[in-house]
């Protein structure tokens, strides 16, 4: 029985049925994935400024994380320099006490002496994650060792040439496209090199002839007082690389940001937006369905009538 539709219109109603069923697809796998599509040339107006935006946030992302690890070896090495500065500072009190009156033979020196140096050793040697941090770029070499010093506590120079094993290079961070940073500090600061002469001319002392003694104990004190005035400027300069590095990453974490407020404005979808539109494809679709149904099944025949 021949058809009122002819094939030309039946072919368009098929292919607007698969039309709006390809926009229900569409809609359901952005409803599922939150995502605006699953390929880039779902959104190909857009895919270029969002691979630039992944390549950029990907980029800050790693400064940030080298900001981090410089931050905690800057950290512990504050702690460190925090804890020398202490030394230093009992140091000179013992000092004071020893130069008072006979107090110098009464006073274990030696032993305070000693104990002293370890601690600053410790203090110099300390490492993060197998790296000596106060030895400069030879961070697989201990930095300090104080078996070198004079046995007698007289220094013809500096005490960092006999015990210093490091160089003067420090470490390089790149904190931003743009930008990087050189910190840290090595062992052989005059802050602690005063410190290390001090505290070997207290653990090597002989307090048997007293006026000696004191000659040296005043001169142990004078270099603890230089260590002490020196030593903060180290801390300082350590907490400036420390405020640096504060201020880049501050800066990266707005830029990341924007960068995922835009990532996220060209990727995802409106979800809600999706299920109206999905509700309105689906009663297009229905209807669509109907239409056709009723063209399909009327005849000739019953248009005569």
């Amino acid at each position: 029985m021949t058809r009122v539709a002819n094939l030309s219109s039946q072919n368009l109603s098929l292919a607007l049925l698969q039309q709006t069923q390809s926009r229900i697809m569409d809609a359901q796998v952005q409803i599922s994935t939150g995502k605006k599509a699953e390929r880039y040339m779902g959104i190909a107006q857009d895919s270029a400024r969002l691979l630039s935006l992944k390549s950029e946030h990907t980029r800050v992302t790693q400064y940030m994380s080298g900001n981090k690890v410089a931050d905690m070896r800057l950290q512990k090495m504050e702690t460190s320099v925090a804890g020398a500065m202490d030394v230093a500072t009992n140091l000179r009190t013992l000092l004071v006490n020893a130069t008072q009156d006979e107090n110098a033979t009464a006073l274990a020196l030696n032993e305070e002496g000693a104990a002293m140096l370890g601690q600053v050793a410790n203090y110099l040697n300390t490492q993060l994650d197998g790296r000596y941090l106060f030895a400069g770029s030879r961070t697989d070499t201990p930095p300090v060792d104080f078996s070198t010093l004079p046995d007698d506590g007289v220094f013809t120079g500096t005490a960092s040439e006999l015990y210093y094993a490091g160089d003067d290079e420090t470490i390089t961070v790149r904190t931003g496209e743009s930008s990087s940073l050189r910190y840290g500090v090595t062992a052989d600061e005059a802050g602690f090199d005063k410190l290390v002469q001090a505290l070997q001319i207290v653990a090597t002392i002989d307090t048997s002839d007293i006026d000696a003694a004191r000659t040296r104990l005043n001169e142990a004190l004078d270099l603890a007082n230089e260590a002490i005035s020196a030593i903060p400027d180290v801390r300082s300069r350590i907490g400036s690389s420390r405020s640096t590095l504060e201020l880049s990453n501050n800066q990266h974490d707005e830029f990341l940001l924007y960068a995922e407020g835009a990532i996220g404005d060209i990727e995802n979808v409106d979800v809600t937006e999706a299920v109206t539109r999905l509700s309105s494809h689906q009663a297009t679709l229905e209807a669509s369905y109907a239409s056709l149904a009723r063209l399909q099944s009327v005849s000739l025949v019953d248009f005569l009538r």
